[in-house]
């Protein structure tokens, strides 16, 4: 049975283009635009690749990470197809358990998941967010990438193993320091900002209230990048600081041209009782 999307199909074999003539390959598998079945299949409850967010205003990005296999691509749900293109990643086993079972990818200190560039990332205000499963120790003077768009701000784990965002201004960073994401455990990670304000937000593991630090921060992000996103690497570490992969699992990568609430990060990241 092929699998759908919100206007697309999974169609192996399938030669055939859907009624607005778009066709990608990813993992092998012809992509076109088609519309759903009446009996969908679906992933972890949901049908996939459709962004399961209740408000997609300024979402840009969306990787819910439930491709085939994960070995080459992600499909982008957010519509503005920015498709991530990946090496040496795989399925996590197990996947992603809380709130919901969800396939999530198996990151690796040689995976490497690379969103091209776009001027729909040049912004500044933004939310970036993500589940990740932390499976390794930080060294001192270290940090873990988590999401990077390169040269302008970033989600990042210190050698504290506390969340960390940052935004860079004309090469000077300018970082909000949240709390501990814990080892094997998944936690719900985001980063914000508002024009005011540069804020971590941080819920772990499936249920509890988010908890937030935020940063006074007035400052124009550059907007000189040309490599795009890198998810579970720093692309643009900080002098003196080594950057290390992420070494763990990641699902649902988000980004959003405006500044979430904490109740609506709760929201975005599948969770209850927001």
């Amino acid at each position: 049975m092929a699998l759908w999307a919100a206007g697309c199909t999974y169609a192996p074999g399938n030669p055939g283009l859907g009624p607005s003539g778009d066709a990608r390959v990813i993992d092998g598998m012809r992509v076109v635009d088609s519309t759903p079945p009446s009996d969908d299949s679906s992933i972890d409850g949901r049908a996939p690749f459709v962004c399961a967010v209740p408000d997609t205003t300024g979402l840009v990005l969306c990787l819910e990470l439930d491709d085939p296999s994960l070995a080459t691509a992600a499909l982008d749900a957010s519509g503005l197809h920015h498709d991530a293109m990946l090496s040496n990643t795989s399925v996590a086993n197990p996947p992603r358990s809380v709130p919901i079972t969800s396939q999530a990818a198996q990151l690796t200190s040689t995976s490497s998941i690379v969103v091209p560039d776009s001027n729909d990332f040049n912004v500044q205000t933004f939310t970036l967010m993500a589940w990740v499963q932390r499976e390794a120790s930080v060294s001192s003077n270290h940090e873990l990438g988590v999401l990077d768009v390169q040269g302008q701000f970033q989600i990042k784990i210190d050698d504290q193993t506390r969340l960390k965002c940052s935004l860079d201004s004309g090469g000077f960073a300018t970082s909000s320091y949240g709390s501990a994401v814990v080892i094997n455990e998944w936690d719900l990670v985001a980063c914000t900002y508002d024009g005011n304000q540069i804020c971590s937000t941080l819920f772990r593991g499936g249920s509890g209230a988010g908890m937030q630090t935020c940063q006074s921060v007035q400052k124009t992000i550059s907007t000189q990048s040309t490599n795009g996103i890198t998810i579970g690497d720093v692309a643009t570490p900080i002098v003196g600081i080594t950057a290390d992969h992420f070494l763990g699992k990641l699902d649902s990568a988000r980004m959003f041209t405006r500044a979430l609430t904490v109740q609506q990060i709760c929201l975005a990241g599948g969770r209850t009782g927001c």
